[in-house]
């Protein structure tokens, strides 16, 4: 029987778990002991059916005090990411992180830089400026290409000399703040256009630089002034390809349009800035037998914003308050005595901090607005769907034509790759209902002889698998490709052999050549070039082999950006910098154990050591210790 008569009347979190202490829900509340008490009066269960759900299944719960709503908000947000309860709205992207774009404020001359992992970027700079999230990565790439070309900001952590500027300054893309060559006050001044810029205040960012350029003009300083004509002029190709929704040059608000179906949940945000639509927010939730229509959308609009910094969080928010009849306006939809509009602006207005007005506009243009968000919604729905069904067929076609005992949703594909026996790795994709499922990527340093792709192939299967042996990280896909011919399917069955595993997974390889599938028996099946079961199998091949190669690739260059520092053993990343600064390679292999301590400041006995390091790598240097 679960305890409810020791809540504490403040806000918080509240974790329920179930008979195998797994966390099934995470909610928030003002007040947890109405919250959670809420849960098992009946009357509720009237109202809200799908309680009934849920709370049989509760074994047991625990809260967590906060201090005001919104922090409840942001731990909320962080359990649900961590945990993936059961029945909280989960995003579709909760597997990864939307990209942000970053202004790294902190340090000296802030950069700007993409970023995915924001715990990652509040622990190294807390202080730093987040735009976004970026749902569309492509979008992302290109607004932070027109940024950088827009605005020089300084690129490179370190720079690699100090005497000169590095190439960025020669071709205008930095202004050279290493070298001295820009104040603080202007670099400064250039960061506020950016933030500018990324708010989406592009009209008022024109307008300041046509009054620079107009004082730089008259203050005789041409070259200053053609470097703000030529901002302009980038920045004016940029509005001129954004579509105008509204006369209102002022108007600032997200519109917010959303569609579902009996299993998914889509959200789309519009982002208006000045009048002009400047970007879209996409989001795709699986509906779950518990919440409400409402919560869905609450909760997704929640993880919408919650990130968001409070000045990109607009004072106008539009809702659409009908999906195909089903008004979510609802009277009787009330929790802590706030209907969905009222939560909705206490919500975003604790997230951004100042009052955020909502509205569910019935005529006129932002009705309008609202049903072109919605109509996009829709869209991307059923192209979800049309994909889901192309992804059954395909897999469906895949299973007959390998006669395989079940449906194979989890496939996994390894490749090998080296140039001329230098650098082998191994690369192992997984793929999820025919979605890559990037989480589940391995690669891997191949220890073996390097020109021997069966030994390769065995050690990666058996390293991949290996954990499975002492049942743990029990992940065994339904399908195992393996690229390439017969002698590499039988090297990865030995590695299964080793592991106990050879009848527990099904296993083919998909030569390049020919597209010939071999199975374990050794039996040759030859697929039409336009069959989507082939077609899946190369898709899946096809990006291995990428990520193979691509990590080949990032080892070779790593290996030959190696310096005479890197082979000194001992030497640490405080010591490398400082031997670089003030040697040569020439004067570092001529230096005496004195001359060593002199410069790197690192004692007589260290100095020693090192330089019999530098002597046991280059032992032709002619210098003795004592010849100074």
């Amino acid at each position: 029987m679960v305890d409810l008569s020791d809540l504490p009347i403040s806000p918080g979190v509240y974790i329920f778990r179930n008979s195998a202490d797994e966390v099934i829900y995470i909610g928030k509340a003002i007040n947890l002991r109405s919250r959670v008490r809420s849960y098992w009066h009946e009357k509720n269960w009237k109202e809200r059916p799908k309680l009934a759900v849920l709370v049989p299944q509760i074994n047991r719960f625990e809260t967590i005090i906060t201090k005001n709503e919104k922090e409840a908000l942001i731990l909320e947000a962080n359990l649900v990411y961590e945990h993936q309860p059961k029945y909280n709205v989960l995003l579709k992207d909760n597997n990864r992180s939307f990209p942000w774009i970053a202004i790294t404020y902190g340090e000296p001359f802030p950069r700007l830089i993409p970023v995915r992992e924001v715990k990652w970027l509040k622990r190294k700079y807390p202080l730093a400026k987040m735009f976004g999230p970026y749902t569309d990565i492509g979008a992302m790439y290109k607004t932070l290409a027109v940024c950088r070309e827009l605005f020089p900001l300084r690129k490179r952590v370190t720079p690699h000399f100090r005497d000169r500027p590095c190439l960025n300054y020669h071709i205008g893309q930095c202004l050279g703040p290493c070298q001295g060559l820009v104040s603080e006050e202007e670099y400064d001044e250039l960061l506020k256009q950016v933030e500018m810029f990324l708010a989406g205040k592009h009209q008022a960012l024109v307008e300041q630089l046509q009054i620079k350029m107009e004082e730089a003009s008259q203050e005789l300083y041409f070259e200053r002034a053609a470097k703000y004509r030529d901002q302009i002029k980038l920045l004016m190709r940029t509005l001129e390809s954004q579509r105008i929704v509204t006369d209102d040059p002022d108007c600032e608000r997200d519109i917010i349009g959303y569609a579902f179906n009996e299993t998914d949940f889509c959200v789309q945000i519009f982002k208006m800035r000045e009048g002009k639509l400047v970007g879209r927010e996409s989001y795709l939730a699986e509906l779950n037998e518990v919440q409400t229509l409402g919560e869905s959308l609450e909760s997704v609009v929640e993880q919408a914003y919650l990130l968001r910094q409070p000045e990109n969080i607009p004072p106008e928010i539009l809702l659409q308050n009908q999906i195909d009849g089903l008004s979510l306006e609802l009277s009787e939809y009330k929790i802590e005595g706030k209907n969905l509009s009222e939560r909705f602006e206490t919500m975003l207005s604790t997230i951004a901090g100042r009052n955020v007005k909502t509205y569910f506009p019935k005529r006129g243009e932002k009705k309008e607005q609202i049903e072109l968000a919605s109509y996009n919604a829709k869209q991307e729905l059923e192209s979800k769907e049309k994909q889901k069904a192309k992804s059954v067929l395909a897999l469906s076609a895949l299973q007959k034509a390998l006669d395989l005992p079940v449906l194979p949703n989890k496939i996994d594909c390894f490749d090998i790759s080296h140039l001329q026996g230098t650098e082998v790795v191994a690369s192992c994709v997984r793929f999820q209902s025919s979605q890559p499922d990037k989480s589940k990527y391995r690669k891997f340093k191949i220890a073996v002889d390097q020109n021997n792709d069966f030994l390769a192939m065995k050690e990666a299967v058996f390293r991949r698998y290996y954990r499975s042996r002492h049942n743990k990280e029990v992940d065994l896909p339904d399908l195992i490709v393996i690229d390439g011919g017969k002698g590499q399917l039988s090297s990865a069955l030995e590695a299964l052999r080793d592991l106990g595993h050879e009848d527990d997974v099904e296993m083919i390889s998909l030569a390049k050549k020919e597209e010939e599938i071999f199975r374990l028996d050794g039996t040759r099946i030859e697929l039409p070039k336009n069959a989507p079961a082939l077609q899946l199998l190369q898709r899946v091949r096809d990006e291995a082999h990428r990520f193979a190669v691509t990590f080949n690739r990032q080892r070779r260059e790593k290996s030959s950006k190696r310096s005479l520092v890197d082979e000194i053993p001992g030497v640490g990343s405080v010591i490398k910098e400082k031997i670089m600064k003030r040697f040569t390679v020439k004067e570092l292999l001529e230096a005496p154990p004195q001359e060593l301590n002199q410069k790197l400041g690192i004692g007589a006995k260290r100095a020693d050591k090192l330089w019999q390091s530098i002597r046991a790598i280059n032992p032709n240097v002619e210098v003795e210790p004592d010849e100074m």
